[in-house]
Order: structure tokens, then sequence, then C-alpha cells
């Protein structure tokens, strides 16, 4: 792989899960999307993997929430996103997005662009990484 599909693969990786945060959390009027519909879907978003994968008490409470066919509720959406954000799976979620942008950073001092380039990547990265919506 090349410096540069590195750091398209890495920006990737930092939007996504930059996504995932904004589709539990995220503020439906900026999003345009209701927030928790991610968690109503039962989505395995990163920050809810990432608690699953804990095998803690906080993940078989989301396992319990999460089981089950159809739409979660309301009551089922916060309580989702509350053992989600106590369990740390939105902090971690944040830090591996900041991770995947600091690594995509890094790459595109291998790639052979003119300067202009580089920095309207970088400062394309770190839109994608810092966004709200």
């Amino acid at each position: 792989m090349n410096a540069l599909e590195a750091f398209g693969q890495e920006m990737g990786l930092a939007f996504q899960a930059v996504d995932d945060v904004l589709g539990i959390w995220g503020d439906p009027t900026v999003t345009g999307k209701a927030a928790g519909n991610d968690l109503r879907e039962r989505k395995k978003s990163l920050p809810v993997a990432l608690v699953l994968n804990a095998g803690d008490s906080a993940a078989d409470e989301l396992r319990a929430v999460y089981a089950g066919d159809g739409d979660l509720s309301d009551a089922d959406v916060a309580r989702a996103a509350a053992l989600i954000e106590e369990a740390g799976g939105r902090d971690r979620t944040v830090v591996e997005a900041r991770q995947h942008l600091d690594t995509a950073l890094d790459t595109l001092g291998g790639v052979d662009l003119v300067e202009t380039v580089v920095v309207e990547l970088a400062g394309l990265a770190c839109f994608v990484a810092d966004r709200d919506f």
C-alpha cells in the first residue's frame, strides 16, 4: 500500500469512528438525523463493539438491551447510550478516531505531492475527524 492509499484508509477509519459517535450522540439539528438511530436499529458501531467486547457487566447489560427483534424503544435507546457512555465506549471511540487521524497525517510525510496539495489533504482529514455533522 502506498502512502496516499494509507492516508485514505486511515482518514476513512477516522471518519467512520466520528460517524459512529454522531450516530448515537449527535445533535439532530446539526446532523439531520435523530440521535440514537444507530442504537434503535441495533447497529454494531464501534462504541457498541468496544463495550460488548469488554466482557464485563456493562457488556452483559448492553447485550441484553440489544437482544430481540425490531427497533429498540426510546427507553432502550437511552439506556444503551448511557451504558456505552458509562463504560467508556464513547471516549475510546473518540481516541481511536484521533489515532487514525494522526496516522493519516503522518502518512502524508511519505507522499510525493506539491506542498499545497499535502496541506489541503491534511485540512480535509482534520475536518473529517473534527466534524459534528
